[in-house]
């Protein structure tokens, strides 16, 4: 393509990049959120889907045009004459996606637009990805919870390297009312702290044959859930990119205490006994064995094919320390982004 004007040229293309990440993440239509079109002749924009938006991740194969993505693309296409919306689906393998990524923009040949997992790997690229932030309006970034873990350094001034997309994933306790009414609990009372949280679970395990918590490898990753919602809520939901970037000191007393509860839960008697052991999994809050299951809203399908739309499981967000500061705090975040 030969531009008269190449500068002209670069902003149009780059206004009209980020009119398609726009509509992703607003769920509004490309052309919405495009430019009036300039005559630039015969234009494609390339884009690199890793997998996490347009591809099933059960069987892996491309929803193609029943995907949320290539819709867009279509009414882009549709409403900007000359230009070609190509999306080319890459494999599951982070590693391999982000060394082809890497090679093709350091010989030019990369795409415009590239989708990929939010954070660590969306600001590993920070040289090649574009500012966002002159390109979108500052009402809706005011509106998009989390997007400073997509800043470059992580920071709340630094490049905004990618816009997120989808409503992400947040760290959340399930529960059975059955089991909760069993030991005498009332179920319909969410516990407001940790600590409550904790005696509900302990009632369970004294009055019942079931166990408080069913959880499995404690010390993985339901640890990390927990002391993410731990410290979220004692230093607010920048604390683990503050420690990143240097504000807060990664031994901050939010951390020890944090820790401590952390410590209490696993060595009490609300666990199931191979809690350390035992793969990570639902499978005995879902055989009815306990009352609480700390996971993520990703189980939430799984839950409802469990126990049904009108079952006695519910869910809450990870309750935080008596006396936290910011004891509202949903746990979690931005789970994929989008990047020019």
């Amino acid at each position: 393509m030969t531009l008269k004007n190449p500068m002209k040229g670069k902003l149009m293309k780059l206004r009209k990049l980020a009119a398609v990440a726009s509509a992703l993440v607003l769920t509004a239509g490309l052309a919405a959120c495009a430019p009036a079109a300039e005559d630039a002749g015969e234009q494609e924009l390339l884009i690199w889907d890793t997998g996490i938006i347009a591809r099933d991740l059960v069987t892996g194969d491309p929803y193609e045009d029943g995907s949320f993505l290539h819709q867009m693309a279509v009414e882009f296409e549709a409403e900007n004459p000359g230009v070609t919306v190509t999306i080319e689906q890459q494999g599951g393998d982070i590693t391999a996606n982000a060394a082809a990524f890497q090679a093709a923009s350091i010989a030019g040949t990369g795409p415009d637009i590239r989708v990929q997992y939010a954070g660590g790997p969306t600001t590993s690229f920070a040289d090649f990805f574009v500012d966002l932030e002159p390109l979108i309006p500052a009402e809706i970034l005011d509106k998009m919870a989390g997007q400073y873990v997509n800043r470059e350094g992580f920071s709340s001034d630094g490049r905004l390297l990618g816009m997120t997309y989808g409503a992400g994933n947040l760290f959340v306790v399930f529960q059975n009312a059955d089991v909760l009414t069993e030991a005498g609990v009332d179920p319909t009372k969410v516990p407001a702290t940790w600590e409550e949280l904790i005696e509900n679970a302990q009632a369970v395990a004294d009055n019942t044959d079931k166990n408080g918590f069913y959880t499995g490898n404690l010390e993985g990753y339901p640890g990390a859930w927990f002391i993410t919602a731990m410290v979220g809520g004692e230093l607010g939901e920048t604390a683990f990119t503050d420690m990143y970037s240097g504000k807060v000191a990664v031994d901050d007393p939010a951390m020890l205490k944090a820790y401590e509860a952390f410590a209490a839960w696993g060595a009490s008697s609300v666990n199931n006994p191979d809690a350390a052991q035992v793969s990570a999994g639902g499978q005995g809050f879902v055989a009815g064995e306990a009352a609480y299951y700390l996971v993520g809203s990703w189980e939430n399908n799984g839950m409802v094919e469990a126990f049904g739309e009108d079952g006695p499981v519910t869910s809450f967000f990870i309750p935080t320390l008596e006396g936290a500061p910011f004891s509202k705090i949903g746990a979690g975040g931005p789970e994929i982004a989008l990047s020019i």
